[in-house]
């Protein structure tokens, strides 16, 4: 089937790419679309019976990976221990600012970070604007956001970026809003190669956004790739059909016309 296709591509792209720790978000993102792609219902205790081995080999992927960073060597303490903070509490440290919004929220909210990313994309100057991700990393770092200083990338998450963005109580009507229109997403059945991959990329997106965060840089980045993607598609089958109808007057016979017919018949 084309969707197993699509997976076993992009687990080999992301495998590929130096995916570390992210294996595990990876491999829930895919059993997540397999199942909204395929139309099959599936409980949470039933997919951690049939995919556990999926997170067992995903975890020590990562922690092989781990392993070797210079990093985690010249960290005090144990291996083991590093590892445990690095997805814990150092990990949950950008979510817990934007949770308790211990960042100024850039002017103009989530509507800020399309701009910025259109700006940017655009070639147009972007000098003393930022991101939400960028105010998080430099509250951190200890840096000015609108600075040029250089950050590290953080994870934010969809749900604190939706908190910090619209305030608690909008937050979780948009969660419940959201979560029902998934649930009416999941019952599409998916047939044909355009409906599949609309559905596959539009669930791609959103589970990426849900892990970590970033509404805006999806959503445009999504945007441009799909419709790079589609357009190509689209271009490349007008020009082989254009093809396919030249070669075939070059190579059909003229018909024969009744008069030819006739004297033929007449001889």
């Amino acid at each position: 089937m084309p969707w197993r296709i699509a997976f076993a591509l992009l687990l080999a792209i992301s495998i590929l790419g130096g995916l570390k720790s992210g294996i595990v978000g990876l491999a829930t993102t895919l059993i997540v679309i397999s199942v909204v792609m395929t139309g099959r219902q599936m409980y949470i205790h039933t997919a951690i019976a049939r995919y556990w081995w999926v997170a067992a080999a995903g975890l020590a992927y990562g922690a092989a990976v781990a392993a070797s960073y210079v990093t985690y060597q010249r960290m005090g303490g144990s291996f083991l221990g590093s590892i445990f903070d690095r997805l814990t509490v150092i990990g949950a440290e950008p979510k817990r600012i934007a949770l308790l919004g211990e960042v100024a929220v850039p002017t103009g909210g989530v509507v800020s970070d399309f701009l910025y990313f259109l700006t940017k994309y655009t070639g147009g100057d972007v000098s003393g604007r930022y991101t939400l991700e960028r105010a998080v990393s430099a509250k951190i770092i200890g840096v000015d956001p609108a600075s040029n200083a250089w950050t590290t990338p953080v994870t934010v998450g969809a749900i604190p970026e939706v908190v910090l963005f619209f305030g608690p109580i909008l937050a979780i009507v948009l969660c419940v809003l959201i979560g029902l229109a998934m649930r009416q997403f999941t019952k599409i059945a998916a047939s044909g190669f355009w409906r599949m991959s609309s559905i596959g990329v539009a669930a791609l997106m959103f589970f990426t956004w849900m892990s970590r965060g970033g509404l805006a840089y999806y959503v445009t980045n999504y945007a441009i790739v799909t419709l790079l993607l589609f357009g190509t598609c689209y271009a490349v089958y007008l020009f082989s059909s254009d093809l396919e109808q030249r070669f075939r007057k070059l190579h059909s016979k003229p018909a024969k016309s009744r008069n030819d017919v006739d004297l033929g018949a007449a001889r």
